[in-house]
């Protein structure tokens, strides 16, 4: 039987890094975020919604989103 590999988290938050030590490790959003990285959080929940039902998602990404250029669309193929 194979070794099996499971994702850490609780209460279904995982956690995914393709670098290792990517990830900061006891907060969400530090100061300084390792490998110089930008903290980002997209939320996917009405304002109105009651807070345990909010549902977010933490991004550290190597340029902040507003760096990005234009939506550009590709030629269907």
């Amino acid at each position: 039987m194979s070794q099996l590999h499971y994702q850490s988290g609780f209460a279904n938050h995982f956690a995914t890094e393709a670098v290792a030590g990517a990830l900061p490790v006891g907060r969400n959003s530090p100061q300084r975020a390792p490998l110089g990285l930008y903290a980002e959080q997209i939320s996917g929940t009405a304002f109105t919604a009651p807070r345990h039902s909010n549902r977010r998602s933490w991004l550290y990404r190597i340029r902040p989103a507003a760096m990005h250029g234009r939506f550009a669309a590709l030629p269907q193929t």
